[in-house]
């Protein structure tokens, strides 16, 4: 267990760099989309990748990486998908993320979980923008829906040395967390109590500027030992008797820029997320991530992830399509003041409930301040995504896949 970042850090650090630097080597000049996903999630992550192709139209290559011990897609499925130019991946043996297998790194501390079941599948994300053949990757979850071109994320750099640019949560990092003092780095928010926190469904992050290569295998240090670094990150504010250490949204999202920061390497970091949901409820289920300008050009899709299990089980025909909450985007005011003090159980503002489940948001919404999210961004993204996923889950290829994971089961 590590008591500080210190010497020991820097030599670890080192060594995963040596360990993984002949795939960066290779992936010298190229640009493209990175997807960790795998297992029952897969479906999901070849929607959104054909999604990205076929309607989007993005020229990107696209890489699907999985957790070593997941079942390879086969027949039609690598057919369809080397069509489009999308291949799907697998980490190799004995890179020391093997024990990570989905859902199954489950710890305590003084009597309560630190983390949320899904630990063990969130610590691969990572290391997948390692091994990627791309140089210049942008990281896409299996449920954060672009609605630009990703290649348009890239000119979103504040400035030309900025190596990541990333995209805020609604959660803030709090000045008295121990992660400062454990890897010895003065708070960023300075005087503030708090600082924005990092939503991880984008990123992008370009490994040949200045120090970025360095900064993601700190990211992969910290979640190799992410015992230790997850609560050290989300301790600080969240610490009360009722809850102890966890706190909502805690996991891989902010050690990237924490790792930015501990390189003391520049980065970008946008500006306030938009909220999406439906007027006449108090929770919108996603996050809509904005371009310089405020725009909405990715949705990640928190509440309402599109699962193919729902779709399985039939429950996008009993919801029906406007229940997926794709419908407005709530603009708030003082946003940039919210989105800085935001801890996850707010009670700031009237614009702010506490949240009631998982990863909705919870507002109350003003109607001065909704618009339609098909005027927003000039196309019915909900009814696009709706009929272009419920056709690939209902695909051959698909129901191959399936058949062939539950057979393994």
């Amino acid at each position: 267990m590590f008591g500080s970042w210190g010497a020991q850090g820097n030599v670890e650090l080192k060594s995963v760099m040596s360990y993984v630097a002949p795939q960066y080597k290779r992936a010298s000049g190229r640009t493209g989309i990175v997807i960790a996903s795998g297992g029952s999630r897969l479906p999901s992550a070849v929607s959104n990748a054909l999604f990205i192709k076929t309607v989007i139209k993005s020229r990107l290559p696209i890489e699907i990486w999985s957790d070593t011990k997941e079942k390879e897609p086969a027949g039609l499925l690598r057919l369809v998908a080397a069509a489009h130019d999308i291949s799907f991946h697998r980490f190799p043996e004995g890179c020391g993320y093997d024990k990570f297998r989905w859902n199954s790194d489950r710890w305590e501390k003084n009597g309560k979980h630190v983390l949320p079941e899904h630990a063990g599948r969130v610590v691969l994300k990572p290391l997948a923008l390692l091994f990627s053949s791309f140089e210049t990757v942008i990281s896409i979850d299996d449920d954060a829906i672009p609605v630009v071109d990703p290649l348009d994320l890239l000119t979103y750099a504040k400035k030309p040395a900025d190596s990541g640019i990333f995209w805020r949560d609604i959660w803030s990092l709090w000045k008295d967390a121990d992660i400062w003092t454990k890897l010895g780095v003065d708070f960023p928010g300075g005087r503030a109590r708090h600082y924005p926190s990092q939503d991880s469904g984008v990123i992008v992050i370009r490994k040949a500027t200045g120090k970025g290569w360095e900064a993601l295998c700190a990211a992969n240090y910290l979640n190799y030992h992410h015992k230790v670094y997850y609560p050290a990150i989300y301790n600080g504010g969240y610490r009360t008797e009722k809850n102890g250490y966890e706190a909502i949204g805690a996991g891989d999202k902010d050690t990237f820029q924490v790792a930015w920061i501990l390189k003391a390497e520049p980065h970008t970091m946008m500006g306030p997320v938009v909220f999406i949901g439906r007027e006449g409820e108090n929770c919108g289920g996603s996050l809509g991530q904005p371009n310089p300008d405020g725009k909405v050009t990715v949705i990640h899709l928190n509440g309402h992830k599109f699962r193919y299990s729902d779709w399985a089980a039939g429950l996008w025909t009993k919801w029906g399509a406007s229940s997926l909450g794709l419908e407005d985007v709530l603009s708030l005011r003082r946003a940039e003041t919210l989105a800085n003090r935001y801890d996850g159980r707010a009670r700031t503002q009237v614009t702010w409930k506490t949240p009631t489940h998982g990863h909705s948001y919870c507002l109350k919404w003003h109607k001065q301040e909704v618009a339609k999210l098909s005027t927003h961004i000039s196309w019915d993204v909900q009814q696009v995504l709706t009929d272009h996923s419920e056709h690939i889950f209902a695909s051959p290829y698909i129901t191959e896949y399936m058949a062939d994971i539950q057979q393994a089961a």
